[in-house]
């Protein structure tokens, strides 16, 4: 606890492979805001979950730790959105993030692949990489929810573009006809975070994120965002 709160100064901890689970983690994260010595944090392969991995993040801007390693802990997109949002606030230079599930795609976030030319949708004004929001006022969260629209030969739907939402309205043939759309899953939000934080953390150097589940489009799109970062996938 001492070598936690820093006063009994130690630059570097393992606490890797303990199964220290929440609470524990949770107890970590509170010990740690405010050391000033700490450089070296390795908490992985402790199934510390996605709420403990949140607390981490929170106290992160209050250490002075340039190394942290929290593989193998089921953190999930929630807590990565966390880390994200705290990283260009932090002296973190080394980041490892390996083999905690990470997707590629959320299933959850439905995008316009492709509007049809001619189609009831490119009337209403939709546009290839919108994601759609809602559809005849249900919510869209899934593949099967876009056919809200058979309900009526007209209706409405918001669609998120370019950080904005926006109403739009569809008039077509009849009640069963199609909208003229080609749908697929968007990008997962916490490596969307991911992406943004990398352009503003100065102090960063290198992130692992081996063995996530990540396609080609998102290593593409991760590498992309880096600048002078090595980055493993």
């Amino acid at each position: 606890i001492d070598q936690l709160k820093g006063t009994t100064p130690t630059e570097s901890i393992d606490f890797s492979g303990k199964s220290l689970g929440v609470a524990s983690a949770i107890i970590i994260a509170a010990c740690i805001a405010g050391n000033e010595h700490l450089k070296q944090l390795n908490l992985s392969e402790n199934g510390i979950g996605p709420q403990a991995a949140s607390a981490i993040a929170d106290v992160l801007p209050k250490t002075n730790i340039t190394s942290l390693s929290l593989a193998s802990n089921y953190m999930g997109s929630d807590a990565v959105i966390k880390i994200a949002e705290v990283l260009p606030k932090t002296q973190i230079a080394v980041l490892n993030l390996d083999s905690n599930g990470i997707c590629s795609k959320d299933k959850s976030i439905i995008i316009l692949e492709k509007v049809n030319g001619g189609s009831p949708a490119e009337a209403a004004g939709l546009q290839q990489g919108d994601q759609m929001l809602l559809v005849n006022n249900r919510k869209i969260d899934s593949m099967d929810a876009v056919g809200a629209h058979k309900d009526s030969a007209q209706g409405s739907c918001k669609v998120a573009r370019n950080g904005q939402e926006i109403d739009l309205a569809f008039i077509k043939p009849s009640a069963d006809a199609a909208l003229g759309i080609k749908l697929k899953n968007g990008m997962n939000s916490g490596l969307m975070s991911l992406c943004e934080a990398f352009t503003k953390a100065p102090n960063l150097t290198c992130v692992s994120l081996e063995y996530n589940e990540l396609d080609e489009a998102a290593t593409e799109k991760l590498r992309a965002a880096v600048t002078g970062i090595t980055l493993k996938l």
